[in-house]
């Protein structure tokens, strides 16, 4: 099984708007893919300050430290020419956990995922918010100074559930633990 962490507040917004030009409440058109909704920076001179997102809280799920994943769906529009790019940063609190430029986007919707090492998955769970406060940031970085644009219209954080123990009695006086990835451990 897989936790997700959705975005579930705006922390700043700046120059980010949702599809329909609201400034309020915007993390709302990111949390579904394919809805119609997404949220929208457009170059104005000032487009390089992030989206800050706050993410719903997930159980940490030590000692794993595979399968933590960042997911997003983005595009890029240019009156230029030269489509800008997506930085996305995950943080643990203030402490940033891994920061990512998508310098590839397409003029339509693509999905794009960022893999966390286990370097990356430290940080969170020896940072100053844990798994408990959990933030994406997305920013544009345009080298034109009008007319580009990046959407958003899914952002997330995923990681596995919490390995389960469970014990096996094997009608003696013996007990054997098998945990969640399938190791058996004895106790006699």
């Amino acid at each position: 099984m897989t936790q997700y962490a959705r975005p579930d507040e705006d922390l700043s917004l700046h120059v980010w708007t949702d599809h329909d030009a609201l400034t309020s409440d915007i993390y709302e058109a990111i949390i579904d893919a394919d809805n119609g909704e997404f949220v929208i920076a457009e170059n104005d001179l000032s487009a390089e300050l992030p989206a800050k997102f706050g993410l719903s809280a997930i159980t940490d799920p030590t000692p794993t430290t595979t399968g933590h994943i960042v997911t997003y769906r983005a595009k890029g529009a240019a009156t230029m020419g030269v489509l800008p790019d997506l930085k996305v940063e995950l943080y643990s609190g203030t402490g940033l956990v891994v920061t990512y430029t998508q310098t590839s986007l397409t003029t339509s919707f693509a999905d794009y995922t960022i893999a966390l090492n286990s370097t990356h998955v430290g940080l969170i769970t020896s940072g100053d918010g844990g798994y408990d406060d959990l933030r994406l940031w997305i920013t544009m970085l345009s080298p034109v100074d009008m007319g580009d644009s990046v959407s958003v219209d899914q952002l997330f954080f995923e990681a596995p559930d919490v390995p389960v123990a469970t014990f096996a009695n094997n009608a003696s006086d013996s007990f054997h633990l098998v945990d969640h990835f399938g190791s058996n451990f004895s106790l006699e």
